[in-house]
């Protein structure tokens, strides 16, 4: 995930740059160079399909990624503080979700 793509891929909090503000403000900073990066390649599915701290209805989609007290979401602050810099998420369509109407 490029945190500093410039996309409205955050809706209702405030797109992009709200979230880069965010992160700032966290002080976690974010490397330039693809040389520094530490890339964990996640499948989204698998991230939350059988954890259960996640309710049932968000296991295995996007929404699982919101839970902040999951297991899974306490393994990404681990390897965020072993130097993990970003995830590349597989696969990531999602068809189910989208109202085509």
């Amino acid at each position: 995930v490029d945190i500093g793509a410039d996309a409205a891929c955050f809706p209702g909090e405030g797109g992009a740059q709200a979230f880069n503000a965010r992160w700032a403000a966290r002080g976690q900073v974010t490397p330039r160079e693809p040389t520094d990066f530490a890339i964990y390649e996640l499948h989204v599915r698998d991230f939350s399909a059988s954890d259960m701290t996640v309710e049932p209805e968000l296991r295995g989609g996007y929404r699982a990624f919101a839970c902040e007290h999951s297991r899974g979401r306490a393994h990404l602050r681990e390897l965020a503080r072993a130097g993990m810099t970003h995830i590349h998420l597989l696969p990531v369509p999602d068809y189910g979700s989208v109202n085509e109407r």
